[in-house]
């Protein structure tokens, strides 16, 4: 037997790491919302193994060795943006990579409502759908929309009626 193996190259320990700093705030952030690593991963779109490495700090690599992890700045702030971790936790914990993706990441969302705020008209569907130099399937598409709003309109009307009726 070994009395002890050492460490085959640089970043293996022979004893597990601490979590690095970043790894315990989205672990407490997680936590606190009751989000489980499996569920977390599922949303960032990775494994729940690497999400746990990232969390923890290390890698086990079996007969008590262990690669140090530091995870990829942004993963990091895809995880951080999901459990609501700032960019000032970030760079606090010394993740200033990861606090700037995390910002870029932030501005992003913010910017996409005013793009939905401005839905295509009915009078541009209709001008798509009546078009004949569009595409087809541009034409089909505004031809769907068209009709799921006049189904939503019929239902509104025959909601409100329904409501007016039973008010006497």
């Amino acid at each position: 037997m070994h009395d002890r193996l050492e460490p085959q190259e640089p970043g293996i320990a022979l004893e597990k790491p601490d979590p690095r700093p970043e790894g315990a705030l989205i672990f407490g952030a997680m936590e606190r919302r009751g989000l489980t690593a499996r569920a977390a991963a599922a949303k960032v779109g990775m494994s729940e193994g690497r999400l746990r490495q990232i969390i923890n700090g290390y890698q086990a690599l079996g007969q008590g060795q262990f690669r140090v992890v530091v995870g990829k700045a942004i993963r990091v702030a895809q995880l951080a943006k999901l459990v609501g971790v700032t960019p000032e936790q970030l760079t606090e914990a010394g993740r200033e990579d990861a606090a700037r993706i995390l910002r870029d990441l932030l501005s992003e969302d913010a910017a996409a409502p005013a793009q939905q705020d401005n839905p295509v008209s009915e009078e541009e569907l209709r001008a798509i759908r009546d078009n004949d130099l569009m595409p087809t399937h541009l034409r089909d598409w505004a031809s769907s929309i068209l009709a799921q709003l006049h189904a939503i309109r019929e239902a509104e009307r025959a909601a409100t009626d329904e409501l007016r009726r039973r008010a006497g």
